[in-house]
């Protein structure tokens, strides 16, 4: 767990809530990157539809 080899000696104040806000973090990246991915799908279509 990611969480053991960033705090194995020195745990935050609030464990749960670092957990919660790395949680979170990873959502919204994968959010992002689906996104992006999306769009890039739509830009192919567009060009392959125009081009096509």
């Amino acid at each position: 767990m990611r969480a053991l080899d960033t705090w194995p000696d020195d745990p935050p104040r609030d464990p749960k809530a670092w957990l919660v806000a790395v949680a979170w973090r990873k959502f919204l990246d994968a959010a992002r990157v689906r996104r992006e991915g999306l769009r890039w799908s739509v830009r192919a279509i567009r060009l392959t539809v125009r081009d096509g």
